[in-house]
Parts: C-alpha cells; sequence; structure tokens
C-alpha cells in the first residue's frame, strides 16, 4: 500500500501482476492473510518482525564476513583443523559451507544442505583417513593435520584405504 500510494502522488503508473493475488502462492498468503491476522492477534508485529529482519541482516554481514576472512588466510583445498577448530561451531560449518562452495561450485547456486554439511563437520572429531561424500562426486577427507576436499578427478586415484605393502627385512 506505501508504495500504490508514492506511486500515485508522483502520478507514475504501474502495473500489478496477476500473480500478486494469488494466495496459493506462500508469498502472497503470507502478505495478504497471515500478517493481517498476525497484526490483529499482536498489534505492531509486522514492525517488530521488519526491525528482526534488519538486525539479523547485519549478523549475516558480521559472519560473511568473518568466513571470508578465514578462508582467505587460509585458501585452497585443504583447512588446517587446530584453526578450523577455534572458531566457534556455527562459524565452522559456515566456513564448511563456503569452503566447498568456492572449491566446488564457484559461481553456482548449489551450496551443501544441513546433512552433507553436517557430515563435512563431524569429520573434524574422526579419526584420520575419515571420508564423507559430498555433492558432484567430491570428498571430505580427514588428515592429521587438515581437512581435505577432494575433487572427483583425485578421488578416482586415491584409493579409500592406504594399499598394503610387504616389508622384507634381510
Amino acid at each position: 500500500e506505501e508504495l500504490r500510494k508514492y506511486l500515485k502522488e508522483k502520478a507514475q503508473p504501474w502495473r500489478e501482476d496477476a500473480s500478486n493475488s494469488d494466495a496459493r502462492y506462500l508469498r502472497n498468503a503470507l502478505r495478504g492473510e497471515v500478517l493481517p491476522l498476525l497484526e490483529q492477534l499482536a498489534p505492531g508485529a509486522s514492525a517488530r518482525i521488519a526491525n528482526t529482519t534488519a538486525l539479523l541482516a547485519e549478523d549475516e554481514a558480521t559472519l560473511h564476513t568473518l568466513t571470508a576472512d578465514f578462508l582467505a588466510r587460509h585458501p585452497g583445498d585443504a583447512l588446517p583443523l587446530d584453526a578450523l577448530m577455534r572458531q566457534p561451531a556455527g562459524l565452522q560449518k559456515r566456513i564448511l559451507r563456503a569452503w566447498w562452495t568456492e572449491l566446488a561450485a564457484p559461481g553456482e547456486e548449489r551450496s551443501l544442505s544441513a546433512v552433507q554439511t553436517d557430515a563435512l563437520y563431524a569429520l573434524l572429531n574422526a579419526d584420520a583417513s575419515a571420508r564423507c561424500n559430498l555433492p558432484g562426486g567430491w570428498h571430505g577427507q580427514r588428515g592429521w593435520t587438515h581437512l581435505h576436499l577432494v575433487s572427483p578427478q583425485e578421488a578416482a586415484v586415491i584409493p579409500a584405504r592406504p594399499a598394503m605393502t610387504s616389508l622384507w627385512l634381510v
């Protein structure tokens, strides 16, 4: 309504998309049914939701910066476990998701699911050589001092377990 009022004041024409009034779309049901009911039950709720959204956007920007700074200090396909484990758990998971996206899906609009993130995160406390499967044929693998992202090409030449070799004493 504020936008319509503004446009009327400026004598600016606009077009309404027919889908804007279709309550089958979640955004329209929220805007046209849920938010008015919420305002009726708790006056000022929309303003409080908008305020919380602004606060969360500030938090998101801070977390994004911390993640980017960490990855800038530790570039490449291996993250030092000691540095990663010094970060708060929530930031660790965020770092892992961003790291995977940066290496495995640059420029793409895909990220790890919660299950995949948890599997990669679990490697932090796993035994050395533990692995997890990731999208696109990638793997996470825990080393002694680093967590590694293994590309599909590298995974094809690295055995899941070290080969047993014989040692002969003469």
